[in-house]
């Protein structure tokens, strides 16, 4: 109920950004801007969902796959990036605070202008965010059934212990950057949300552990379905 009530209070304090101060929505097409700014190399109608815990390993996936580094990006890190740069008073990240919500609803507002964007241009899109649980998942691969779009989701599996470590390690720099630990309690709440992916979700379902699959035999797989894609 507390977290509801948090999340509610966030959802207003959007609206109220966002339809209140010019200043607010200006700021925001400012980094829906900055995030369109690029193209893909493929248009044959394709979106790519990546999920998994944050420091599991997707957006390394995305960067050293040669099919996934070549499309139409959309990044978590980067519209955080973006909005912080825009918005210094959202640098909080305090998880379960207003500020936390409000930039989850501002992060969702961009995600999806960027989104219907690269969409209306035919573009093959990787949606890099960590999309934990069915609902979130839903929502865009509705929209992309919406803009004829096949869907693919791509579900990142690590071992506990080595992320854990990650997750140790990200603390450590917070607290070497004199920045407020977050981390830990982002860990918690993601593992308690997380919902595993089911084969029926999205056209065609494919798992990747780093310490299992190298990158060319996730590669061929993938390519294997682009192949049966008609542009």
């Amino acid at each position: 109920m507390k977290k509801k009530m948090k999340m509610f209070l966030g959802y207003l304090y959007f609206l109220a950004f966002l339809l209140m101060t010019s200043d607010g929505y200006e700021g925001l097409q400012n980094v829906v801007k900055k995030c369109r700014n690029q193209t893909g190399s493929s248009r044959k109608r394709v979106l790519i969902l990546m999920v998994g815990l944050s420091k599991s390993g997707k957006t390394w996936l995305v960067e050293n796959s040669p099919t996934l580094r070549k499309l139409f990006q959309i990044k978590t890190n980067l519209i955080h990036e973006l909005l912080r740069e825009e918005f210094p008073e959202l640098k909080d990240e305090t998880v379960g605070t207003l500020t936390y919500w409000l930039v989850q609803f501002l992060t969702t507002y961009v995600r999806k202008n960027v989104l219907e964007g690269a969409m209306d241009l035919g573009f093959d899109i990787v949606l890099d965010s960590c999309n934990l649980t069915w609902r979130k998942r839903q929502k865009w691969l509705a929209l992309a059934k919406r803009y004829s779009y096949r869907s693919v989701i791509i579900e990142i599996y690590i071992a506990e212990i080595l992320l854990q470590t990650r997750i140790d390690q990200a603390a450590t720099d917070q607290i070497k950057a004199n920045q407020q630990v977050t981390w830990p309690d982002v860990y918690e709440q993601q593992q308690k949300a997380y919902q595993r992916v089911a084969w029926y979700e999205g056209d065609y379902v494919l798992r990747f552990q780093s310490e299992v699959t190298g990158v060319g035999e996730f590669e061929s797989r993938l390519k294997l379905f682009f192949s049966s894609c008609v542009s």
